[in-house]
């Protein structure tokens, strides 16, 4: 695991990108209308009256908080405005002058799992998942419980737990029931009513079984169902749509403080913002609030996030990728650093938007196992001591108007201060006399790297060599 200050981060940034370029881009007016997108919390609020059969404290021991969202009121019509913000190659909401999106350390603080949301998850064989799953929660006759297509059916089940529970045999295997109720509508609901998928199933096992934290396996549904319905312009909310209106809702501006605290024991602040506030908002109003986000009081740090170190990027890749049930996706945290209240330098981007694909390609084993080889080279970032939160360095700001041509230009008349690298060397003492000339040597530059592999490597040993000069230096 390798941790890095923000600003060495953000300077290696802005260097790689410069010469990298930026990803292929979506533009808004090539992405579809949205006409119809289905969430549905309707199957969450009927799970209420089962918390009652176990201790809740013990139930947070073993899986975190994840009984809570049963509990938190949700507005559907904010989830359904976020979709009209939503940025398929980048994979975020860009508001404005304001992106945003949801992070592993956000989604993991909320949830608390008892596990480090810093591993992977890998997709089991799905041949023994049904006995396994039925021998835990002590299904006898599991064909009774089965669905044509592998899923469960969570009436039976239901139906089986108020009943032992009448004649006074409810067991240990009542928490273990309640959890994969959750894992199957809450954290990965499926798009049959009533039914536990099978994916669902598997995550649920996976994590009895290896304890593997299952929060980037979370957020992995949400991207790709956010990307699969902005896409089509329609489409169904496979993910956990409490816990995404919970993360946009925490960086919103309020009358009443909801959020200073973290606020799990105590719902009631957010039910009177949402009775008193936002009570008459539908999907159009939300848009408009959303449109207005920039103009507003917002939070860029979510109140309840702590520490001071955060996952940006994992092996040699520029971004984190993430398995889901039904595919992998990545994301870029470096694309919104403010909401670590770091520094927001220029991110590197290339490559950033064609990595993502579901899991019939009879390629996903090999990208799978490289998705899980990177994991065991996280790179963090930390903050500096007394650094100021929120700022932007003056190339972001360049970069966000989509002006990458004047950083460059910038960056040569520098005269080389901040790469010694000699492709970067050789671009600086280049004589550009206008603008066309100046994307000319760019794009033969692109062309050199995409002939060499290795000259990303490259860049990135002489940072550490000049990193491990230094320290002789200052010995």
């Amino acid at each position: 695991m390798t941790s890095l200050p923000f600003s060495k981060y953000g300077e290696r940034s802005e260097m790689m990108q410069l010469v990298e370029g930026d990803c292929s881009r979506t533009k808004v007016e090539e992405l579809p209308h949205i006409t119809k997108v289905h969430c549905s919390i309707d199957i969450i609020k009927k799970l209420a009256p089962i918390l009652g059969y176990i201790d809740e404290n013990l139930f947070e021991k073993k899986y975190g908080r994840i009984a809570h969202l049963i509990r938190m009121p949700v507005q559907i019509s904010a989830v359904k405005a976020l979709m009209h913000f939503w940025d398929p190659s980048y994979r975020y909401f860009t508001f404005g002058d304001i992106d945003m999106t949801s992070t592993l350390k956000e989604y993991a603080q909320i949830l608390s799992f008892p596990n480090d949301p810093y591993k992977v998850y890998f997709r089991q064989r799905i041949e023994s998942t049904a006995a396994v799953v039925a021998k835990l929660l002590h299904l006898d006759q599991l064909d009774r419980y089965r669905t044509s297509n592998g899923g469960f059916k969570w009436k039976m089940i239901e139906n089986k737990l108020k009943t032992d529970k009448e004649r006074g045999k409810l067991g240990e295997e009542r928490y273990q029931i309640i959890a994969f109720a959750i894992f199957g509508f809450v954290l990965f609901p499926s798009e049959a009513a009533g039914i536990i998928s099978i994916e669902a199933a598997n995550a649920f096992l996976k994590f009895k079984e290896t304890k593997n934290n299952p929060t980037s396996t979370i957020l992995a549904e949400t991207f790709l169902s956010l990307n699969h319905c902005r896409l089509h312009g329609k489409g169904a909310m496979g993910c956990c749509i409490p816990l995404l209106f919970m993360w946009i809702v925490s960086h919103l501006e309020t009358s009443k403080e909801v959020f200073n605290n973290f606020w799990w024991f105590n719902m009631r602040p957010l039910e009177l913002v949402l009775t008193e506030e936002w009570n008459d908002l539908d999907e159009k109003a939300w848009v408009e609030k959303f449109r207005e986000l920039p103009q507003s009081n917002f939070r860029w740090k979510a109140h309840w996030v702590s520490g001071s170190s955060y996952l940006m990027s994992c092996g040699d890749k520029a971004w984190v990728s993430l398995i889901g049930l039904t595919g992998y996706i990545n994301y870029s945290p470096s694309l919104v650093a403010r909401q670590f209240g770091g520094v927001q330098y220029v991110p590197r981007t290339w490559g950033l938007a064609e990595h993502t694909g579901p899991f019939k390609e009879a390629s996903s084993l090999d990208k799978l196992n490289a998705i899980r080889n990177d994991w065991k080279q996280p790179i963090l970032v930390h903050k500096e001591e007394l650094q100021k939160e929120f700022l932007v360095s003056p190339n972001y700001s360049i970069w966000r108007s989509g002006n990458s041509l004047k950083i460059l230009q910038e960056t040569k008349e520098l005269g080389g201060t901040q790469d010694k690298s000699s492709m970067t060397l050789e671009l600086k003492r280049k004589r550009v006399n206008n603008k066309e000339d100046l994307q000319e040597e760019l794009d033969k530059l692109r062309i050199k790297l995409g002939k060499s592999k290795n000259h990303q490597k490259f860049l990135e040993n002489q940072f550490l060599k000049e990193d491990e000069t230094k320290a002789s230096l200052d010995q």
